[in-house]
């Protein structure tokens, strides 16, 4: 199953809802995702690529996932992302996906989280549109990772 299809992202049946294209990708163990405008391009990532850029998860402050088996059904390795400000690259784990998610999706923080969180960026959560999915994704503003 596809990280898309995990939040049930899918084409809105009545085509009136507004949608935000994001690039998802995972960061640690937690589904990351940042706006697809900001994205230059993305590519399969070497260990001697990869050891010259930053990681997602230092860039955010996120813990580093433990190296547990893959899950089920999920494909694993890293990507570079090539962000467009700050101009730099940026080592995320794979899955890396396009999605467009409607707004009604997208939930900003709270004033007194967001004033109060560590996490760099952190602008919204994503919720699943099936509300029995316990699987949420964050949403970052990579502009604040220089």
């Amino acid at each position: 199953m596809s990280e898309a299809a995990e939040f049930g992202l899918t084409d809105d049946p009545d085509g009136v809802d507004d949608r935000l294209d994001l690039v998802l990708f995972s960061a640690g163990a937690w589904t990351v995702g940042i706006e697809a405008a900001q994205v230059a391009g993305a590519w399969p990532a070497t260990s001697a690529m990869a050891s010259n850029c930053a990681t997602a998860c230092a860039l955010i402050g996120l813990p580093t996932a433990p190296q547990d088996a893959p899950q089920e059904g999920k494909r694993t390795g890293m990507h570079l992302l090539s962000l467009k400000h700050p101009e730099q690259d940026v080592v995320v784990n794979l899955p890396v996906e396009f999605v467009s998610v409607p707004f009604r999706q997208i939930h900003p923080l709270p004033a007194l989280l967001a004033a109060r969180t560590r996490l760099r960026g952190l602008r919204a959560v994503i919720l699943p549109a099936d509300a029995s999915d316990q699987h949420v994704a964050l949403l970052f503003d990579s502009g604040t990772w220089a």
